[in-house]
C-alpha cells in the first residue's frame, strides 16, 4: 500500500513543524496527511512539491500518531536533546536495524513493554536442570582434563630442575607452565564448587 512521506521536526521549546511532501505516496495518503496537519497547525510554506505547517507542541504531537496510525512514513529531521516520555520515543523510528535491535537507537535506551510472564511447564523445568546438569559435568570433566595436562607439564618442569642439567629449563617456558598450571587450578575449583 503506498505511504505518503511526511517530515517533521519538533524544536525544544515544543514548537513543531510538518513537512507534506507531494512527490512520494499515493493522492489519498497525501491529501490526508495535508488534511492533518492543515486542520492543527498554520501553513508556513506551500509550494509545488511540498506544504510546510507550523503546529504547537500538543498538537505536534497528536497529528504526528495520527498520521502514523493512517500509515503515513513520518521521518524525523530533527531530535529532541531531552525525550520526555514514550510519546516523544517516535523520533528513533529511522534508527538502523541494529540500534533498534539493541533497543538503544540513537544512543538513547528505549524503554521495553512489560510483558506477562509465560507459566513454565514442569518437563521444561526438568529438561532444563537436565541439560544444566549435562553441561556442569561436561565442564567438569574439561577442567579436570585441563588439569592433569597442566600437572604433568608442571611436574616435568620441576624434574628437570632437581636433575640440574648442564642447560638450565628457559625461565619463560617456566613461567607460562605455571601460569597454565594456575589458570587450570581456578578452573577446576569452579567447576567443582569450590
Amino acid at each position: 500500500m503506498p505511504r505518503s512521506r511526511v517530515y517533521a521536526a519538533q524544536a525544544d521549546d515544543g514548537i513543531g513543524m510538518l513537512g507534506v511532501s507531494s512527490r512520494y505516496g499515493d493522492k489519498q495518503s497525501k491529501g490526508l496527511a495535508n488534511l492533518l496537519a492543515r486542520l492543527a497547525g498554520k501553513p508556513l510554506a506551500r509550494e509545488k512539491r511540498r506544504a510546510v505547517y507550523l503546529l504547537t507542541d500538543d498538537d505536534f504531537r497528536r497529528v504526528v500518531w495520527q498520521l502514523i496510525d493512517a500509515n503515513a512514513w513520518v521521518v524525523g529531521v530533527g531530535r529532541r536533546t531531552e525525550l520526555r516520555d514514550f510519546l516523544d520515543h517516535w523520533w528513533l523510528t529511522s534508527a538502523s536495524v541494529s540500534e533498534l535491535r539493541r533497543g538503544t537507537p540513537g544512543g538513547v535506551s528505549v524503554p521495553s513493554p512489560v510483558l506477562e510472564a509465560r507459566p513454565v511447564k514442569p518437563s521444561t523445568e526438568r529438561m532444563r536442570r537436565l541439560a544444566a546438569r549435562r553441561r556442569a559435568a561436561q565442564e567438569r570433566a574439561e577442567a579436570e582434563r585441563e588439569y592433569e595436562e597442566a600437572n604433568a607439564a608442571m611436574e616435568a618442569v620441576l624434574s628437570a630442575r632437581r636433575r640440574q642439567k648442564a642447560f638450565p629449563t628457559d625461565p619463560e617456558l617456566e613461567v607460562e607452565v605455571l601460569a597454565r598450571y594456575g589458570r587450570a587450578s581456578r578452573r577446576l575449583n569452579a567447576a567443582l564448587g569450590y
